[in-house]
């Protein structure tokens, strides 16, 4: 397959950088906006935003026996947006699995399938009690709760693509031992493997009103400063009728965000 026809059969808004996003084979399923400790969610349902844009689903992307957890964006030709297990997929043996999504008895969302293999999704920040939930909202994100209190959040943890209300940048930088969190993008590995690979795009550390294409960790292109409305060399992202960008630096965090204040469908990949 060609470059361009890659290109073609991609819909992209505000492009900041290509990546990569391959086809992918997903089962039709049932319906269900929440999984909890005694409801699991299995390889045949769909988890779904209240609004019908967002699904989350096991799939294969093509020609592949891996098997992951993922995003869906309905409004953009069926793109996987997230993925929750990209560097750690199950096998699916002779065409055949049982994967399983469930908040466990310790309030901890996990996915596990049919050969004792588990995933603590929420590993970085476990749950302080088994009361929990989970909920994939209409923005897109899916957000596991303890009562009112955020445990974990799949905004947090960005793959390839950024939707309106998430953050790109560092975080917690005001904190000792180096425990500065990224938010940044990083492109598939390639077909049949969302795993990260070779660009990535965040924000610059040394200069962090300006963003990074970084190549295998070297800096591959900058966007130049952020002067409120674009960037210097990135002037097909800036702020025009229904799209409003942001740049919000403190000592603790430094990120760019977007928000869609139109009926229209957003997201950079």
């Amino acid at each position: 397959m060609t470059m361009n026809s890659l290109r073609r059969r991609k819909r992209i808004s505000h492009l900041v950088f290509l990546f990569f996003v391959w086809p992918v084979k997903v089962q039709l399923s049932l319906e269900r906006d929440t999984p909890s400790p005694s409801n699991v969610f299995s390889e045949s349902e769909y988890l779904v935003s209240p609004n019908k844009l967002f699904w989350s689903m096991f799939f294969n992307p093509e020609n592949s026996s891996n098997r992951y957890l993922g995003i869906q964006h309905m409004h953009t030709e069926m793109k996987i947006i997230w993925v929750a297990n990209r560097e750690n997929p199950f096998i699916d043996i002779d065409g055949y699995s049982h994967c399983f999504l469930n908040i466990t008895e310790d309030g901890n969302l996990v996915l596990s399938d049919g050969n004792a293999t588990s995933i603590t999704i929420n590993s970085e920040s476990p749950a302080p009690s088994s009361n929990t939930s989970a909920t994939r909202l209409n923005t897109g994100n899916f957000v596991l709760r303890a009562e009112e209190e955020v445990v974990w959040q799949s905004f947090d943890y960005p793959t390839d693509t950024i939707l309106p209300g998430m953050k790109l940048g560092l975080f917690d930088q005001n904190l000792k031992q180096n425990k500065t969190r990224k938010y940044f993008l990083t492109s598939w590995d390639g077909p049949g493997h969302p795993a990260s690979r070779i660009f990535t795009l965040g924000i610059d550390p040394n200069n962090t009103d300006q963003l990074v294409i970084w190549r295998r960790d070297i800096p591959y292109r900058h966007s130049g400063k952020w002067n409120g409305k674009t960037f210097s060399n990135f002037h097909n992202i800036k702020n025009y009728d229904g799209i409003q960008f942001s740049y919000i630096p403190n000592r603790s965090e430094s990120y760019f965000a977007y928000n869609v204040h139109t009926h229209y469908s957003s997201s950079w990949i």
